[in-house]
Formats: C-alpha cells, sequence, structure tokens
C-alpha cells in the first residue's frame, strides 16, 4: 500500500452487536454518503477508502463460507445481479450496489431467509447456556474464595476484591451481551418468519455512542485493576527496625513495653538477609482503601533474665499491623475480622479464652486477649486499626498505652 493509499485509509469503530444486521447496512450506507467506503470490518473497528461521496446500498447476509465452492457460487450469484462482495465478518458477508444500478433484493422471501438463520439461532443459544454456566461458576468461586480466606474486608481493602470484581463484571457483560444476541436473532427470525423485512435503514448512531461509552468505561476500569498490582510491587518497602523507638514508623516498639534499660535487640544471622533483619523488621504496603499500612516484627532478649518455666533466657518479641483507612466505616468490621482470623480458638493457649471487650476513651473499640505470657490486642481510633500479638512478660496496660500514643503520632 503507497503513502497517499495509507492516507486515505480510515478506520470506524463499528457498531456493536454484530447480528443487528439493519443497523450495519445503515452505517455502511450513511458512511458511504460521506466518502467512506468499506473495505474490512474487524473485531472493533471497520477499514474504510475516502473517495468519492455516493449514494450506495449495502446487504449483510449470512453465507457458507466465500472460501468453500457453495460460497463461491454465492458470490458469483449475487455478482449477476449487481450486487459486489465487499468483505466478510463472523458468519456475514456484506455487498454493495450503487443506488442508480437498482439491483434487486437479495431476498424477496422472507420465509426463506428465516430458515437460514435458524442454523445461527441454534448456535448463538448453545454458546450463550454455556456463557452462562462459566459465569455462574466465575462468581461462586470467586465469593467462596472471598469468604473461605476469612479476610473478606481486608481482601477488600488490599485491592484483590476491586481486581476480582471488574472481572465479575466483564463475564456478566458477556453474557448479557450473549443473551441479547440470542433473543435478538431470535425475534429476527420469527420477524422474517411473519413476513416482515429487516430494515435497512435502521438507526445506530444511539447504540453506537452506548457502545462506545461501555468499551471506555471498561478500558478505564481495566487499567485501574491493571494499576492495582502494579502499586502493590512498586510502592512496598522492606526493611530493618531502626533502633531509635521515636522514629516516625506508627508501630508499637518493643522497648517502650518491656521499659528495661538491660533489653537488647535479638539478630541472627540466619534471619538476615539482604540487608534486611527478618526478626526486626517492617514493612510500608500500598492498599487501594487505605493511606498507610505498615506490618513489623521485633525480637529482644535480656541477658540477665529466664522464663519462668526455666526454658531459657528471657526473649519478648512483637508483631504489629497498623492500617491507616480511607474511610472510617471500615475500621470496626477490620478489627472484628482481625479478631476472627488470628484469634481463632483453637489458636488461643487454653480452650475456652476468647478475647475481651473494654472501655477505654482513647479507642473507638478495644478488645483484648491474655494468656500466661502472650497478648493480642486489636484497638481502633477513627480511621486506624492496629493489631498486635506480644508474647513477653510486660504488663497489659504498657501495651494498650504504647498503642494508643501510636494513634496519637500517626
Amino acid at each position: 500500500m503507497c503513502k497517499n493509499e495509507k492516507r486515505n485509509v480510515v478506520y470506524r469503530l463499528r457498531p456493536d452487536e454484530y447480528y443487528r444486521i439493519g443497523e450495519h447496512e445503515s452505517w455502511f450506507m450513511d458512511l458511504a454518503e460521506r466518502g467512506l467506503h468499506l473495505e474490512k470490518m474487524g473485531v472493533r473497528f471497520a477499514r474504510f477508502q475516502r473517495g468519492e461521496p455516493k449514494k450506495m446500498q449495502y446487504r449483510v447476509d449470512l453465507f457458507p463460507g466465500i472460501e468453500d465452492p457453495l460460497g463461491q457460487q454465492q458470490k458469483d450469484f449475487y455478482k449477476q445481479y449487481g450486487w459486489e462482495y465487499v468483505t466478510k465478518y463472523g458468519k456475514f458477508c456484506v455487498y454493495r450496489s450503487p443506488n442508480d444500478a437498482n439491483a434487486p433484493e437479495l431476498h424477496t422471501d422472507m420465509e426463506e431467509q428465516a430458515y437460514t438463520i435458524k442454523e445461527l439461532e441454534k448456535t448463538l443459544r448453545n454458546t450463550t447456556l454455556f456463557v452462562l454456566l462459566m459465569v455462574a461458576l466465575i462468581v461462586v468461586m470467586t465469593f467462596l474464595n472471598w469468604f473461605v480466606s476469612k479476610t473478606p474486608i481486608l481482601h477488600l481493602i488490599e485491592g484483590g476484591s476491586i481486581q476480582q470484581a471488574f472481572l465479575i463484571l466483564v463475564e456478566v457483560y458477556i453474557a448479557i451481551t450473549s443473551i441479547l444476541s440470542w433473543f435478538a436473532i431470535r425475534r429476527l427470525r420469527n420477524d422474517l418468519k411473519a413476513g416482515y423485512p429487516i430494515n435497512h435503514h435502521a438507526p445506530w448512531k444511539k447504540r453506537k455512542y452506548f457502545t462506545f461509552g461501555i468499551a471506555v468505561t471498561f478500558t478505564v476500569l481495566a487499567f485501574m485493576t491493571c494499576l492495582i498490582p502494579i502499586m502493590q510491587m512498586t510502592q512496598t518497602k522492606e526493611a530493618t527496625l531502626p533502633l531509635d523507638i521515636e522514629s516516625k514508623i506508627p508501630v508499637v516498639r518493643l522497648a517502650e513495653i518491656e521499659q528495661d534499660e538491660r533489653l537488647e535487640r535479638l539478630t541472627e544471622e540466619n534471619f538476615v538477609k539482604s540487608a534486611v533483619d527478618f526478626n526486626n523488621n517492617y514493612e510500608s504496603k500500598w492498599m487501594l482503601l487505605a493511606k498507610s499500612s505498615f506490618e513489623s516484627r521485633e525480637c529482644g532478649i535480656i541477658n540477665t533474665e529466664i522464663w519462668k518455666d526455666g526454658s531459657g533466657v528471657y526473649s519478648p518479641s512483637i508483631t504489629c499491623d497498623m492500617i491507616n483507612l480511607h474511610f472510617k466505616i471500615l475500621a470496626v468490621p477490620l478489627a472484628k475480622e482481625w479478631i476472627s482470623y488470628y484469634g481463632r480458638p483453637e489458636e488461643l493457649a487454653y480452650e475456652g479464652e476468647r478475647f475481651v471487650n473494654q472501655e477505654d476513651e482513647r479507642f473507638d473499640f478495644l478488645s483484648v486477649h491474655e494468656s500466661d505470657a502472650s497478648l493480642q490486642i486489636c484497638a481502633v481510633k477513627e480511621k486506624k486499626v492496629m493489631f498486635v500479638r506480644y508474647y513477653g512478660y510486660a504488663d497489659t496496660q504498657n501495651v494498650i498505652n504504647a498503642i494508643a500514643k501510636s494513634f496519637k503520632n500517626t
């Protein structure tokens, strides 16, 4: 194709729903009057050659296959009556003829034309039933995944649910499109059987612009959902916790709880990798519905003290999860989800022990589980949620005070 020919090639977003024969025919005719003559049909776009404006008749017809003998016979037969073959798409092919040629209609027997559509209707019906079955399976599996994981709220905040919801939306849209295709072809066949011909001048603009709007919306949503894992990968930071407990990392520090000058950081070579001490580290993660999110782990040792059961040198530890949400309405549900997930009865030190809600004016929600040398606390203040798991002998109130301080400084 030479440069001049390339400049004369124009692409247009085609009307959706290929089975709307009359709308496609009308669209081809309107563009021909503006000097755009159809060359080829794609999945989403049609290619036109710019030329002189002409009044043309276009007809879309089912065909057995233009490459096989029967298809070639159909092509040659229509040409004898003034209809030039243009292109094909799906199970349809497109013919055209100048208005002044007065070419006869391709079909004058409506019932015969309805019969040619019967096989297409059957194919669409089977496709629709298969699509509905697949969509139902995907929806059920997605919802099971949300709730079997026991952390649907956290999954939503992280953005995973948004991606899955978008995929469900796409699948549902495909299912609806398949149903409409089947019903439309069925209605067309019934109309033809009743003697009503195809409207070759059916209006196409509103539906085409609606389709364009749907395509843009899905494109934007797809782009946004693709950004979620990218942001999670690029904005996640992992590093060793600084020794300075006054650092701006909004987590509870072990030194604040123990309040013992003999406390030292417990570092083991096996847990140091890429300059990160995984016994004493923090991770800052990007979440779709959170301003900030931190996870920390810290291990200490007091060499001059031993555990009460004589099992070894006293080595307290603490892990902390803190999320600062965009929406306050998610805070308490997230806290209760964490309690349910981390505080399952089988994980508690003694059967029958549970989290106990406590009243404290510094928090909107506070729940505590104490068991021997272990302590779990979940606290909420406005949009901030923190879950602390501590192993040691420090006073419970020390931990609660440290959480309140962390919330205040965030």
